[in-house]
């Protein structure tokens, strides 16, 4: 019985410790390079659309420019975080600006997440880096 309770002990000990070991090799800022142009695909109850963006990094800060609608541009800003992603860009509008809001995981050559779109909920998005 002594042996079953040391066992028990042990076990736990490993299952507790293991998942706080996988956080540890997260991505940094360093380790990642979204440098470059991306195929990006945003899935929407109209269908999904496929269009470039391009990332330009500065350690953990990002700039980024994505094709929009009718040919325009659109530019905006965010950060990397261990292994994840976000930026946002703003549409302006006849009926004001709005805002999307991009966040997702990288996986060396892909990224995958959700676009937040205001009043009109989120869609999921991925993308696949261009060679």
């Amino acid at each position: 019985m002594r042996y079953a309770s040391l066992f028990l002990a042990a076990a736990l000990v490993v299952f507790v410790a293991v998942p706080g070991l996988a956080g540890q090799a997260k991505e940094t800022p360093k380790d990642v390079n979204l440098d470059g142009t991306w195929s990006m695909t945003v899935s929407t109850p109209q269908g999904d659309r496929t269009d470039d963006a391009t990332f330009k990094q500065d350690k953990d800060k990002i700039k980024v420019t994505m094709a929009g609608m009718g040919g325009m541009t659109l530019e905006g800003e965010g950060a990397i975080k261990d292994g994840a992603v976000e930026w946002g860009v703003s549409i302006e509008t006849p009926n004001g600006t709005f805002s999307l809001v991009f966040k997702g995981k990288i996986d060396g050559d892909k990224m995958s997440g959700e676009v937040l779109m205001g009043d009109f909920g989120s869609a999921p998005w991925s993308a696949v880096r261009k060679k």
